[in-house]
C-alpha cells in the first residue's frame, strides 16, 4: 500500500514577530538555513527554516520539547501509520531530515533511519535541536542523495527492509522530482517489508503534486489513501492533506 499524505498548506513560515530572535544561520550550495526563536501560546519555540520553508519546530519548555509537531503531530498521518503499528521493533525510514521531528514517535526497540543530503541540516538538528537525542528508538542519519544511497543499498548483501518510508522532500520551490519516478518507486518497493508502508508529504504551496503521487501508486499497483489533518494550536500541529 501506497500511503500519501500531506497538503497545501502550512509550509511557509509564518511572519517574523517582535519576539523573533535569530539563533543561528548557514548558507552553503542548497541555500540558507536560519534557526530562530519565538512564542506562541504554548510558549517559545525553537524553529527550522529553509529560505521561507518551515522544516520544524519544537518547544523549549521540558515538558513540551518532546511533542512532535508541525506536520507529525498527533492528528498527522504519520502518527495514525505509526500508532496502527503494534509489533515491536519498528524500522522506519525518513527522506529528509528537518529538525528530526519524526524520530519524537520512536518507541524503545524501533529503529529511525533519517536520509539527508544537506550536511548543515544534520548539523543544526543535533546541536540546536534534540529530537534526534531524545528519542527513545535507535536514530542515524545517512548523508548524501537518498535515491543514490537507498539504492546502494540494495546492493549490499543484506538491505535493510523497513515497515514505513516516509518521504518529505517536496515542500520547497525547487523539488526533488527523481524521488518521485517510477524507476525510485521500485527502489522504496524492494526495501518496505511484506505490508510495508511507503508515505509522501506532498505539501507545496506552488505545486500540485497529488496526480504525481496517484501515477506513482499506479505504477506500483498499490492502494493510494487520503489522510486529512488539521491545524490545532493546542498542540503546534499545521494542518495538512494528501493522497
Amino acid at each position: 500500500m501506497a500511503l500519501l499524505i500531506g497538503g497545501l498548506t502550512s509550509v511557509v513560515a509564518s511572519s517574523t514577530s517582535s519576539f523573533t530572535q535569530v539563533i543561528e544561520s548557514r548558507r552553503n550550495f542548497y541555500g540558507i538555513l536560519r534557526v530562530t526563536e519565538d512564542k506562541d501560546q504554548n510558549g517559545a519555540y525553537r524553529q527550522l527554516t529553509h529560505g521561507r520553508i518551515r522544516h520544524g519546530t519544537q518547544y523549549l519548555d521540558p515538558a513540551k520539547r518532546d511533542w512532535p509537531t508541525t506536520y507529525y503531530g498527533p492528528h498527522s498521518g504519520v502518527a495514525v501509520v505509526l500508532n496502527s503499528i503494534k509489533t515491536p521493533g519498528r524500522r522506519v525510514a525518513v527522506v529528509g531530515l528537518g529538525t528530526g521531528t519524526i524520530a519524537a514517535w520512536g518507541q524503545a526497540g524501533d529503529s529511525f533511519r533519517f536520509y539527508e543530503i544537506n550536511p548543515d541540516v544534520e548539523q543544526i538538528a543535533r546541536t540546536q535541536f534534540s529530537f534526534l537525542k531524545d528519542s527513545k528508538a535507535q536514530t542515524e542519519v545517512v548523508l548524501g542523495d537518498a535515491r543514490v544511497q537507498l539504492e546502494h543499498e540494495l546492493t549490499t548483501n543484506q538491505p535493510p527492509l523497513f515497515d514505513v518510508i516516509a518521504v518529505d522532500a517536496f515542500s520547497s520551490d525547487a523539488i526533488p522530482l527523481h524521488l518521485l519516478t517510477a524507476e525510485c518507486g521500485d527502489i522504496y518497493r524492494r526495501h518496505l517489508a511484506e505490508g510495508g508502508l511507503l508515505l509522501l508529504h506532498i505539501s507545496n504551496r506552488s505545486l500540485n503534486l497529488e496526480p504525481v503521487a496517484r501515477g506513482l501508486a499506479r505504477h506500483l499497483g498499490w492502494t493510494a489513501a487520503l489522510l486529512v489533518s488539521r491545524n490545532d494550536a493546542e498542540t503546534g500541529e499545521n494542518a495538512a492533506r494528501g493522497w
